[in-house]
This record gives C-alpha cells, structure tokens and sequence, in this order.
C-alpha cells in the first residue's frame, strides 16, 4: 500500500496528476482515513471520471448518499458508456446506493443500463441476478426462481472463469441450480402420476 502511494504521490507533477490524486483518494478511503481522502479531492476537476468517482465514494462513506447519488447521476449523463473503469465503477455505485435506499425497481433500472452499456461486468450481472433471485422468492418461492432463464444466465455470467468470477454468487447459482432441479423432479413426478383422486 506505502509503494502504491508513493508511485502515485511521484505521478502529481505529471499530464495524469488528477488520477493520480483520485487514486490516493481511493486508497484514503479504502484505509478509512476520510480526512486524507478529502484533501486529495478536487472538487473543481469533477469532469475527470476517476475524480468525479472518487469524490462520490468519498460522500457515501461520510454518510452523504444523497450528494453522491446527484453527482453519479450527472457522471451518468456526462461519461454515458465511456470505456472507463471510473465510469463503470461510477454506474455500478449509482446502481449500489438505489437498492440500499430501499429501491429496488429503481436498482434494477440502473444495473440494466449499466449491463446494456458494459455486458461483460460479472458484478453488475451478479447484483441484479441476486435482486431478481430475492424479488423471485419472494413472489412465487422455487418456481418462480426455477423457471427464471434470465436469472441463471445473470448468475452464469458472474461465475465465467473467462472474466473475473464473483465469489459470492457461485453459492447463489448453486442455489439456483438446486431449484431447478428440484422443480424439474416434482413436475416430473406429477406428470407420471396417473391414480391422482378426483376432486370433489
């Protein structure tokens, strides 16, 4: 972490010193120290993304989720699909603080925008098949989950050894899988039953 500082404290007298001073911003807060990361933000240079992103993480950690949600919605509007890992953080962050508000119709909004936009993030598929595995459950227990193809395919995507698998979600694709298993055998197990008693 000290060389990782020092290699971006060397970079502050360069083209890219605003990423470097969001970086030292990141690793402020990633060491909790709130009062570091603020005096590493620039509150004028929020046209940078990696600033712009450093800044709305450091709002959610002081407890200011309604200023970072403001400044990640403009980042949305202002980067759009920008080939940054700073925009994509910043999306994934918007998405984060909907459904941690309570919001999860809003949450789901943002985690399709940011899949149209970025397909390939195991992260984002992993947080919006978790939502919709929940919002499933809750509605209609095992089948409504079992008979979701779009949940197992959001799962499958977070667990592809071909990007970065999110450890976290293989127990809920585990679970998943159970469930459509077990879906499968009691569907199965009616179709075969020929003696079932006649109503009334």
């Amino acid at each position: 972490m000290q060389r990782a500082e020092e290699l971006l404290k060397s970079l502050l007298s360069r083209p890219k010193s605003l990423a470097a001073r969001a970086q030292l911003a990141l690793l402020a807060i990633e060491q909790r120290d709130l009062d570091s990361a603020e005096r590493w933000i620039d509150p004028e240079a929020l046209e940078h993304p990696a600033m712009m992103y450093a800044h709305s993480l450091f709002l959610v950690r002081s407890e200011r989720a309604e200023e970072a949600t403001s400044i990640l919605k403009r980042a949305e509007i202002t980067f759009g699909s920008s080939p940054s890992p700073y925009v994509l953080a910043s999306r994934r962050l918007l998405a984060a603080l909907a459904e941690r508000s309570g919001n999860p119709a809003l949450a789901e909004t943002h985690y399709r925008a940011t899949l149209s936009d970025f397909p390939s993030d195991p992260l984002t598929s992993a947080r919006l098949g978790r939502l919709l595995f929940q919002k499933a459950y809750q509605d209609a227990a095992t089948h409504s989950v079992a008979g979701n193809d779009e949940l197992g395919r959001l799962l499958e995507d977070a667990c592809d050894e071909r990007f970065q698998p999110i450890a976290w979600c293989r127990e809920l694709l585990t679970l998943q899988r159970l469930l459509v298993a077990e879906a499968a055998e009691f569907d199965a197990s009616i179709s075969e039953r020929k003696d079932w008693p006649e109503s009334g």
